[in-house]
């Protein structure tokens, strides 16, 4: 279903949620308002990172979502879904460690993901062709 400006509505809802998973996550995770993600290995994160880097690392992913997600802004299709596939396995990391907000961070990670499907399904997926829809 296309809603305001041809994006899908799971991709519009998606705005206010990222700000309130954002919060959370900061809130949760104790991350500074200021905090610099280490650029040194691009495994890094994966690798273990401490949780605070972890949680950084989403609030930032989570900053562009929201960017894309904003009603009269344009999507650029292969980006986001591009950043809603980094961020989902994040979501689901911190949702695992998470004391208060666990509900809220595996449904924030269950609508990011619906909504990287539904661009896929209303676009065929990206023009090079990185997604078969089934």
């Amino acid at each position: 279903m296309r809603s305001e400006g041809g994006k899908p509505q799971e991709v519009l809802d998606l705005h206010p949620l990222a700000a309130r998973v954002f919060e959370v996550v900061q809130d949760e995770f104790a991350v500074p308002p200021q905090y610099p993600l280490a650029l040194h290995d691009v495994d890094h994160v994966a690798d273990g990172a401490p949780l605070v880097e972890t949680a950084a690392f989403a609030m930032r992913f989570l900053q562009i979502v929201r960017h894309y997600a904003a009603p009269g802004r344009a999507v650029e299709t292969e980006y986001l879904v591009g950043v809603i596939v980094v961020l989902v396995p994040v979501l689901e990391d911190l949702a695992e460690r998470s004391v208060e907000h666990r509900a809220l961070l595996n449904l924030a990670r269950d609508r990011f993901y619906d909504a990287a499907w539904s661009i896929v399904r209303e676009t065929g997926g990206p023009p090079n062709g990185l997604f078969t829809v089934q």
